[in-house]
């Protein structure tokens, strides 16, 4: 089996357009035969992101080639897949079926999330995500003034739930306390400790595929706030309204909440992503049940 994709060494669409594909891969033509393999694009992003997954698979079941290099399979068959199903999203790009994801979770969960997962480390913490532009990316930056006031009704309710602040809130940016890109298995374990992720569309909140869903008390499933362009902004992205709850194709594992963004926001020049507070702040309550 080979695969490639788009977006070569991007971490989130890595995530989202390459290993749920390979993952459905996986379950559907590599599960049934242990000494078959796929042949992949080398890139250090991919291979980190796989390892994460699942070590074992990365070492004995992937055969690693690079790009412009060809090889030759003596005694084969080739047969081309194109994903054409985008389910739910008719005019969406065939990389946002949930049947992709949902083979990605259910991956995770082999190797992660069952008592008998050969990886079952991380525990769920209960913690809250909250994830910044500022310090780690140039575009879709909240305004600050404005990213200071999310914070804090983030933290008046996560006290009203019982939750300390200066415990349980994480801000991420993406980078490590030496302001290095964290590695990908510190992002793994940071998300699979989390119960909640807030912030602004982008790369850092892929990590939300992650989230261990044996979270919280009752085994609350994990939860979401994500704030994305829309039609109300079109100089953000073409005013698409691509969240991940779309990239991720319908996110029936997480309580989820997609906030647009408000007129007169701005994404390069001078970034200033702007928000409605009150939505957030109602939003926040109605999720945490407050």
């Amino acid at each position: 089996i080979s695969f490639s994709g788009w977006y070569i060494g991007n971490f989130a669409h890595f995530i989202h357009d390459h290993a749920s594909k390979i993952a459905w891969l996986r379950q559907h033509f590599m599960n049934h035969d242990e000494h078959t393999k796929i042949i992949l694009p080398y890139h250090e992003v991919h291979k980190a992101v796989l390892a994460v997954i699942d070590q074992d698979f990365v070492r004995n079941r992937v055969l690693w080639i690079n790009y412009e290099q060809t090889i030759s399979a003596q005694s084969s068959s080739l047969i081309v897949m194109r994903p054409k199903s985008n389910a739910p999203f008719l005019s969406g790009f065939p990389q946002t079926a949930t049947v992709y994801t949902e083979s990605l979770r259910r991956w995770l969960q082999e190797s992660h999330w069952m008592p008998s997962s050969p990886n079952a480390q991380v525990i769920n913490k209960r913690r809250v995500i909250y994830y910044t532009r500022w310090g780690g990316a140039m575009r879709r930056q909240m305004n600050k003034e404005l990213e200071s006031q999310v914070l804090f009704k983030t933290r008046d309710a996560m006290k009203k739930r019982g939750q300390n602040p200066e415990e349980d809130l994480i801000i991420f940016n993406g980078q490590d306390e030496s302001g290095n890109t964290m590695d990908v298995q510190a992002q793994f374990n940071l998300f699979s400790s989390a119960e909640t992720v807030i912030g602004v569309h982008g790369s850092g909140l892929a990590n939300i595929i992650w989230m261990d869903p044996r979270c919280g008390p009752n085994e609350n499933i994990p939860k979401i706030i994500e704030f994305t362009s829309s039609e109300k902004t079109p100089s953000i992205q073409g005013g698409s309204d691509w969240g991940y709850w779309q990239l991720f194709g319908s996110l029936p594992w997480y309580y989820y909440y997609q906030l647009d963004y408000s007129e007169g926001s701005r994404d390069i020049d001078e970034p200033n992503i702007l928000i409605d507070l009150d939505a957030f702040a109602e939003a926040l309550y109605e999720m945490w049940g407050l």
